[in-house]
């Protein structure tokens, strides 16, 4: 049988693999922020306090917002690239699957889910272990756990580099910022300025 020119070149159809990465990305960011919001005002805060409880507590405010606006990005963001995917006329091959999001134009889109949802997740982290510190009267044990807090965390950052070779959270950065911008550029949406500049 004769060969598409597509296969003859090398390129291939990533729609399927790109659908993966966003719903991949999506329904855990849903989860992470029912989970953010369910903790971010469960705190009293008291004028009370002592100093340093006072600032871990509203520390632990400020980083649970944070991570549900994250969240709540990958969720809407994840949910437009795939309506746009299933909207589209045509989709173009590519050799890889970050060059087919490039060229369908949701690099963006897929900058934005898995920066913030990394972040996100942090943010989550953190705040278990400000509640644990916060909740624990006993400050060895609040430091035993705000210890394995950060364990879990550079085991998270280990595993998303051995399994992501393309996982770089500096060099994602960098191609994020490239990306908004080249967007705000291209398109001057009045909506993404106006939330860069607040």
């Amino acid at each position: 049988p004769l060969l598409t020119a597509a296969a003859q070149t090398g390129v291939k159809q990533f729609d399927g693999a790109a659908s993966a990465v966003f719903n991949n990305l999506r329904i855990p960011a849903a989860l992470v922020a029912g989970a953010a919001f369910g903790g971010a005002f469960r705190l009293q805060l008291n004028s009370a306090d002592a100093f340093a409880l006072a600032l871990a507590k509203r520390a632990y405010v400020v980083i649970a917002v944070m991570a549900l606006a994250s969240e709540l990005l990958v969720v809407v963001t994840a949910t437009c690239a795939l309506d746009a995917m299933n909207r589209a006329d045509s989709l173009v091959p590519a050799e890889t699957l970050s060059c087919w999001f490039e060229r369908n134009g949701l690099e963006l889109e897929n900058l934005v889910c898995t920066v913030h949802f990394f972040f996100g997740l942090l943010g989550l982290t953190a705040m278990v272990g400000l509640r644990a510190w916060i909740t624990i009267s006993c400050a060895r044990i609040a430091k035993g756990t705000l210890g394995l807090i950060a364990s879990v965390v550079l085991i998270m950052i280990s595993m998303l580099n051995s399994r992501n070779v393309e996982f770089d959270l500096f060099k994602l950065s960098r191609r994020y910022g490239a990306a908004l911008y080249n967007r705000i550029k291209s398109e001057r949406p009045i909506g993404l300025v106006v939330g860069i500049v607040l």
